[in-house]
């Protein structure tokens, strides 16, 4: 499976820093071979931690009506504003899980840990 590594800039909520050791993540995705898909899977290197709960991957979203994903294709310097959502494969989603995270998406570098197979 090809895998894309990609960068995460959380920018809301502000406090997301406070319980986590910064607001960059890095992990890779499988989904960017479909870009027609409305949300990408996202495993990251490093667990995020959301009121007291571990999360080891987030679906992201392009936040603005109109934008996809081709604009992080096009050009690895390229960032796309996203909704980020933690992803627990365990337990579907429902109202008490966070609400979503607000944030930046790029392609990651290639001496980025998660590029390699």
């Amino acid at each position: 499976m090809a895998r894309l590594a990609l960068r995460i800039h959380v920018s809301e909520p502000w406090t997301f820093e406070r319980e986590n050791e910064s607001a960059d993540l890095t992990g890779w995705t499988a989904d960017h071979r479909f870009l027609d898909k409305p949300d990408w899977l996202v495993h990251l290197d490093k667990p995020i931690t959301i009121a007291k709960e571990a999360f080891g991957a987030v679906q992201i979203s392009p936040r603005y009506v109109g934008e996809d994903f081709w604009a992080v294709m096009d050009n690895p310097l390229v960032n796309l504003t996203v909704n980020i959502v933690p992803h627990d494969p365990e337990r579907p989603r429902d109202d008490d899980r966070p609400s979503p995270l607000v944030g930046l998406v790029a392609q990651g570098f290639a001496d980025q840990p998660s590029s390699r197979q």
